[in-house]
This record gives C-alpha cells, sequence and structure tokens, in this order.
C-alpha cells in the first residue's frame, strides 16, 4: 500500500509492519474467540452438573425425610389401655 506509491525502503518496512500487526491481531481474536467457546463449553458443562448435583441433594434429603409424614402405623390397635391390656394376657 505504502510501498507502492511512495517505493522507499522506509515505506516498505512500514508496510511489513503494518501487515505483521495485522496478522497478530487476527491470531488474537481467533485465539480469544477459541478461548470464547471453551469457556462457554465448559459453563454449559457445569450448569449440566449443577443440576445432576440439585437432584442428588433431592434424593438424600427425601431419604433422610420420611415422604409420608402422616402415615397411619401398620399393626393391631389395642382399644384397651397396654397395662391393662398387658395383665389380662400375661397369665397366658
Amino acid at each position: 500500500m505504502l510501498s507502492g506509491v511512495l517505493r522507499s525502503p522506509t515505506a516498505v518496512q512500514v508496510n511489513i509492519q503494518i501487515m505483521r500487526v495485522f496478522v497478530k491481531m487476527r491470531n488474537l481474536i481467533t485465539r480469544d474467540e477459541e478461548l470464547l467457546e471453551k469457556v462457554e463449553a465448559l459453563e454449559a458443562n457445569a450448569l449440566e452438573q449443577n443440576e445432576h448435583i440439585i437432584r442428588i441433594y433431592e434424593v438424600i434429603r427425601e431419604l433422610v425425610e420420611p415422604a409420608y409424614k402422616n402415615r397411619h402405623p401398620i399393626g393391631y390397635r389395642v382399644k384397651e389401655g397396654y397395662e391393662r391390656y398387658f395383665r389380662k394376657h400375661q397369665a397366658n
């Protein structure tokens, strides 16, 4: 560009430096895009893992705290008091 108009050694050197700067800028932009893609992939992976971790905590909470809190006990109910029933049937 500049060297085509001025045709001097200084103009040629300036033109070479300008081209090198543009090449470096292009490499930086390309590298930044690759880094951006990697960061986005890591972020997506982290979000997926967070969903799995949240589900694991939900399952643990269900195991620790029973889901049926107001459930009727299984078995027979004695209408008499325990002491009277025990004394009454102890002799047998």
